[in-house]
């Protein structure tokens, strides 16, 4: 019975999450590098698990959010753990810090690991009430 079971491959893979991820994978080709948003208590656990292989070979901006509310000790060693050839991490507070400059200069680190690819065409601006907004230069 036991040798039964481990024969049986399951596939569980709801539709609505394949159709998210095909969409995920045709607007990431337009895209020259990605903002990923975690908590800062749970930086492992809030990632989708698609990420690193949808975001492959792409510059990643790590944000980890509730900065205010992890330990300070232990965000810094995830800050750390997480950096990587293709990936910036940043711990921020949304609620209370100014994020523009802190955003730009996370951005800036990114475009220099991507500073050959010259398929670059615009800038992120980044303006008041949390909106933020690509355009063409």
């Amino acid at each position: 019975m036991e040798e039964q079971k481990s024969r049986l491959n399951i596939q569980w893979f709801p539709g609505h999450m394949t159709k998210a991820k095909r969409q995920m994978e045709e607007h990431l080709k337009m895209v020259d590098m990605v903002i990923e948003l975690r908590d800062a208590r749970i930086p492992d656990a809030s990632k989708n698990p698609l990420i690193d292989e949808l975001t492959a070979h792409k510059p990643r901006l790590i944000l980890l959010s509730k900065k205010d509310k992890a330990e300070a000790e232990v965000t810094a060693q995830w800050v750390s753990a997480l950096e990587k050839e293709e990936v910036r991490v940043l711990a921020v507070d949304l609620l209370h810090e100014k994020l523009e400059k802190k955003i730009h200069q996370g951005l800036a680190a990114c475009a220099q690991l991507d500073q050959d690819n010259p398929s670059v065409k615009g800038t992120l601006r980044l303006t008041g009430e949390k909106q933020y907004y690509f355009t063409e230069d």
